[in-house]
């Protein structure tokens, strides 16, 4: 499965500055669950830096909204190619708006909508796909893992903005999932737009032990001297 926002991505949910915990624990304790044998499940984060193009956008929803438009209209941007041609297909042939009465009838302006958005491009936005691998003997097994993975990112709701969820995969999407995944391969199409505050909040350095997931063991860099007869000629790779 890959990870979206079960409103649109411009509202942003639930943050490190809004837990009295650390939130990592809680995913780090539905993987200690795993047993050492038999089962296994990885959790992938790939990034493509955007620049300010989500920036850009999402001020530019911030302006419509301040003009009166509804919302709605003014925070559906599509997040992908193909998403814009679809909108833009939809408002050539869609019906006419009325050119008169639009602006009488818009009223107040949303300005806790407009808080949202700026809470959101407060910080670097990035491109992001997430997703889930689990195996198992059989296929309860993958099941029960999986869903308690899953289950375990339903502490970043936020009732007044956004909520995390997972979007499974079959067949054919399934086995696409599955070769992105083995070579890190970025899709558009499961593009999640994290700002930097949203995206540490879902994995940072523990600077911490691992108190609530004893299982769990961290690997710390360590540095070796080369072997005393290795060669001095060869294939030159690079210099260290």
């Amino acid at each position: 499965s890959y990870l979206t926002t079960k409103e649109k991505p411009v509202y942003p949910f639930k943050t490190y500055a809004q837990f009295d915990y650390d939130p990592m624990n809680v995913i780090l304790n539905s993987f200690s669950k795993i047993r050492e044998t038999s089962q296994g499940a990885a959790l992938q984060f790939i990034f493509l830096p955007s620049g300010d193009y989500f920036h850009k956008r999402y001020q530019y929803a911030v302006k419509e909204i301040e003009k009166g438009v509804k919302t709605k209209d003014a925070i559906d941007l599509p997040e992908s190619f193909v998403g814009e041609m679809g909108k833009g297909l939809k408002e050539f042939f869609g019906p006419a708006e009325k050119k008169n009465g639009d602006k009488a009838t818009a009223t107040t302006v949303d300005n806790e909508a407009i808080a949202k958005i700026q809470q959101k491009i407060g910080s670097t936005i990035v491109a992001t796909n997430i997703r889930l691998i689990v195996s198992a003997m059989d296929s309860p097994s993958a099941e029960r893992i999986i869903r308690e993975i899953e289950s375990s990112f339903n502490q970043f709701d936020l009732t007044t903005s956004n909520s995390l969820t997972w979007k499974r995969q079959k067949g054919g999407d399934l086995q696409k999932l599955f070769r992105d995944f083995s070579f890190r391969n970025y899709d558009g199409d499961q593009m999640l737009p994290l700002n930097l505050r949203e995206l540490s909040t879902l994995i940072h350095f523990n600077n911490t032990n691992l108190s609530p997931t004893p299982q769990l063991k961290q690997t710390q860099s360590v540095t070796a001297p080369a072997p005393s007869d290795m060669k001095e000629d060869g294939t030159f790779l690079g210099v260290n």
